[in-house]
């Protein structure tokens, strides 16, 4: 049986906290779904209309660290076989998390799965 490492077990708790079943519905605003989470946070991720867009995604990074995001800021760089994008917010607040296994697992990222391709969770300014 093969053992599941340490960091595949934090990952997976954190996935299992973002659940589906909990959440609002899917709100989709260029590129990004975001949809609000039990704690009133917005998880957003990457939407198909990208993946058709891009093609098969190759490439993502967070293009700044920053904590504070508005409206329309740069979020998440991405290149696909047929071109490069950069996704903007499409909600204001304080960055709670960023998925750093996506930028590893680009793969992940054409996942239509909410828990697979979130790109980071968010406290939205109004909280």
């Amino acid at each position: 049986m093969a053992q599941t490492s340490w960091w595949q077990q934090i990952n997976d708790a954190l996935d299992e906290s973002k659940s589906t079943d909990e959440s609002g519905p899917i709100t989709v605003k260029d590129g990004i779904w975001y949809r609000t989470l039990p704690n009133g946070h917005y998880l957003m991720g990457i939407d198909q209309s990208v993946i058709d867009r891009l093609g098969e995604l190759t490439f993502a990074d967070f293009p700044t660290k920053v904590q504070e995001m508005a409206v329309g800021d740069d979020l998440l760089d991405v290149e696909g076989e047929k071109s490069v994008e950069t996704l903007q917010a499409p909600v204001a607040g304080t960055v709670i998390s960023r998925n750093q296994n996506l930028l590893n697992n680009i793969e992940q990222a054409s996942a239509t799965a909410p828990l697979q391709n979130w790109i980071m969770e968010i406290n939205p300014q109004n909280n």
